[in-house]
């Protein structure tokens, strides 16, 4: 292979765990030139990663339009491979329109795709693992998928500067209603707490009796502040996977979506992973508030403060 076309998600969580993969594939044909196209919110995971590697930032919603454009930016690229790093069927047959010679990648339902290679993912609780891993043993390389965060000086000197002593973080909000834990307010900080939130959240920290981290420059900044402390307590949300990825044990709070399937991962060391019983299927049917197109955020607000802080306290005192 000499140009190859990867093909990853949209969302942070998902590009942590692809950043693995990505490097592993570097490695395995250093004579290559690759292009990764993935979602605008985490591209600067990749950038830097090698010379070799162009990242495409793409954003989310295109129509037939934006479909179209990419089918010929794909002709373009003059590719002699392309891999697609999440189960869509979609994006698989945008890379076979292209007239890609080999387009390899993974789908949830059987059924095939003309000039694709499909490798079968329906069977595992996460879809994202076994799509990487699939897609490696496909083109010859044997996985490891560990994440890798490329961590920089600059980036760990402004968390010492912003994070000074912190050792529990709370990641406010969450880009979903659904996943917003609305309780956070009812918490009572110890010390060398600090709160933190995404982009335009800034809302949601008010009235919080405890440091609040300023915005940090870009994302590894945000990973450097992550891996400075001993616990992170969230929601389902992409922080979560990045705090796992740079070794920081979390507090994880889950509504509708479900921990076996979206835990952060690596696990070691472990997470504490909070959900009580819920009827909502987050990415199914079953709840009657997502289907009216208004979320009562019941689900995730059955976890209360007090499992929180003795959640905390379970990871804190395995680090001591």
């Amino acid at each position: 292979m000499k140009r190859v076309l990867l093909i990853a998600r949209d969302m942070v969580g998902d590009l942590v765990n692809t950043t693995g993969a990505v490097s592993c594939l570097l490695e395995a044909f250093p004579n290559a030139d690759f292009d990764l196209e993935c979602g605008r919110a985490g591209a600067i995971l990749f950038e830097g990663m090698s010379p070799r590697l162009r990242v495409i930032p793409r954003d989310r919603h295109g129509g037939f339009a934006g479909r179209l454009r990419r089918v010929m930016a794909y002709r373009e690229g003059r590719y002699d491979c392309a891999l697609i790093l999440d189960p869509s069927r979609t994006r698989i047959r945008l890379a076979a329109w292209a007239g890609i010679p080999r387009v390899v990648g993974p789908v949830r339902r059987p059924g095939p795709i003309r000039h694709a290679e499909l490798i079968d993912v329906s069977a595992g609780k996460h879809d994202l693992f076994p799509s990487l891993e699939g897609v490696l043993r496909a083109v010859g390389v044997e996985p490891s998928i560990a994440p890798r965060i490329p961590i920089q000086e600059d980036h760990r000197k402004w968390a010492e500067d912003a994070a000074g002593s912190a050792r529990v973080g709370l990641f406010i909000g969450a880009s979903d209603l659904a996943k917003r834990w609305p309780r956070w307010h009812e918490l009572t900080p110890g010390n060398a707490w600090i709160a933190m939130c995404g982009p335009g959240e800034e809302s949601l920290l008010e009235g919080l009796q405890m440091p609040k981290l300023p915005r940090p420059p870009n994302l590894l900044a945000l990973a450097a502040v992550l891996e400075r402390l001993d616990v992170l307590v969230t929601a389902d949300t992409g922080p979560a996977h990045l705090a796992a990825a740079v070794g920081t044990p979390c507090v994880v709070l889950y509504g509708p979506t479900n921990p076996e399937r979206y835990h952060p991962w690596p696990t070691n060391p472990p997470h504490e992973l909070l959900r009580h019983p819920s009827p909502c299927e987050h990415y199914g049917t079953g709840c009657a508030f997502k289907e009216a197109g208004v979320c009562s955020q019941r689900c995730i607000s059955a976890n209360t403060p007090d499992e929180v802080l003795a959640a905390i306290e379970r990871i804190l005192s395995r680090r001591r």
